[in-house]
């Protein structure tokens, strides 16, 4: 939220804020349930063998896999969740950003999509 105003998309509400130069931005995600979590209570699992659960749990119950791959922590960790464990992924999706000097600022970023399919056997 920015002031009282709710955004749906981060990006949005980080604009109008620094547009109006709010300095208070809060944003709330399922709030109500996420307090009540006991966040004090540490897994017995390690973390390796959580994500090893999840990726099990995702090949489980869908037909098709896709993993948007942005070489970010997040989806570096997944990857290794599903190689590691010789679980089938159907789809990477790796996404860059291209900068070019001839477009005007609003055009410059493009986002160019290489599709790597059957990447795990």
């Amino acid at each position: 939220m920015v002031g009282d105003k709710k955004y749906y998309r981060k990006v949005d509400a980080l604009l109008a804020a620094s547009e109006s130069k709010i300095s208070t931005v809060s944003f709330h995600y399922y709030d109500d349930i996420l307090a009540k979590f006991p966040w004090h209570v540490e897994p017995t699992e390690t973390f390796d063998e959580l994500c090893h659960q999840r990726a099990q749990q995702l090949r489980d119950t869908n037909k098709y896999l896709r993993l948007w791959y942005s070489g970010g922590t997040d989806s570096h960790t997944m990857l290794h969740a599903f190689v590691d464990n010789n679980i089938h992924l159907d789809e990477i999706v790796m996404v860059r950003a291209i900068q070019s000097m001839h477009l005007t600022q609003n055009h410059a970023q493009k986002l160019t999509c290489v599709q790597f399919r059957t990447f795990v056997h």
